[in-house]
C-alpha cells in the first residue's frame, strides 16, 4: 500500500523544486513533506512493527499550475527578544538577541546508527512526497 500522494519530479534550483501535484491537490502556501521511507522496522522478536519514514524537509508550495506546483523552503524571519530595564543608561534600555533553540544529541552508540548514506540523503528526483497535516 502506498502512502505517499506525489513525487518530486524536477529540481529547479537550490531554492525550489517541483512536484506532481497540481491545483486539484494544493494551494499556494500548503506544506508539503519531502520523504524516504526506510526498510521494516521490527521488535528485538522479530515482529513487524511498520516502516521508518525519515522526513528529508517540509517545503511550502508558493507557486500552482494545473497539473504540478513549485514547493520552496518556508521563508523565516528572525525574532528578537527585547529587553528594557528602567535607570539603566540608554545603551542598555534596549537589547536585541535572537531567540535560538538547539537539539541536544543524545548519548548513543554510533555503530548502531541507520548508515548515514540511508538516513540523510539529499533531495533527489522520484522523492516521495505527501501533504503535511494542517493545525
Amino acid at each position: 500500500m502506498r502512502t505517499y500522494i506525489a513525487k518530486v519530479i524536477k529540481i529547479i534550483d537550490e531554492y525550489r523544486i517541483i512536484v506532481n501535484l497540481g491545483s486539484n491537490d494544493v494551494s499556494v502556501g500548503d506544506k508539503v513533506k519531502i520523504f524516504e521511507q526506510h526498510n521494516e522496522i521490527r521488535d528485538l522478536s522479530g515482529k513487524r512493527l511498520g516502516t521508518y519514514e525519515y522526513c528529508k524537509d517540509t517545503l511550502q508550495v508558493s507557486e500552482v499550475f494545473d497539473h504540478f506546483c513549485v514547493c520552496q523552503a518556508p521563508t523565516t524571519t528572525s525574532t528578537n527578544t527585547v529587553v528594557v530595564a528602567n535607570n539603566v543608561s540608554s545603551f542598555l534600555k534596549s537589547y536585541a538577541a535572537p531567540i535560538t533553540s538547539e537539539r541536544k544529541t543524545l548519548n548513543i552508540d554510533k555503530k548502531q546508527l541507520l548508515a548515514a548514506k540511508e538516513a540523510y540523503e539529499p533531495i533527489r528526483i522520484g522523492d516521495l512526497v505527501k501533504l503535511q497535516e494542517k493545525d
